[in-house]
């Protein structure tokens, strides 16, 4: 079942925080089950969402966005762009990393960071360069 194999890839601290909202007879369904064998409407579940956003006062933001937000937070924490794409049920990594992955100058920043780590050496050996390259 897909709940089920979503259930694996929770973080574990989740696991407690989620437990009350488990369907009683069946604790291994969650939030999205509409019942013990099918899941829930995406109107249905849209009307949860908004509600709880509203009971907890945080401003209405588009569900789909928080997955967008969910898969570029991942890559910039390493995670490995192939396993994020399974996780979020894509068929191919192009869709995950064309469409969900948006890519901060911040990160690109890093990631170029990164590269002067790998050699020392040469940065520090570098003389120094005019401010204005036309000098």
């Amino acid at each position: 079942m897909l709940l089920k194999h979503l259930l694996q890839f929770l973080p574990a601290f989740l696991l407690p925080i989620l437990q009350p909202y488990s369907h009683p007879e069946h604790p291994d369904y969650f939030l999205l089950s509409q019942s013990a064998s099918s899941p829930m409407d995406p109107r249905t579940f849209q009307n949860h969402y908004q509600r709880i956003l509203s009971q907890a006062g945080l401003r209405y933001l588009n569900f789909h966005a928080i997955r967008h937000t969910f898969a570029t937070r991942c890559i910039t924490n390493g995670m490995d762009p192939k396993t994020l794409s399974e996780i979020l049920g894509h068929s191919d990594l192009k869709v995950t990393l064309e469409y969900y992955f948006h890519s901060s100058l911040e990160f690109k920043k890093e990631q170029i960071d990164r590269l002067t780590a790998l050699f020392p050496a040469v940065h520090t050996s570098l003389p120094d360069m005019p401010h204005n390259m036309t000098d």
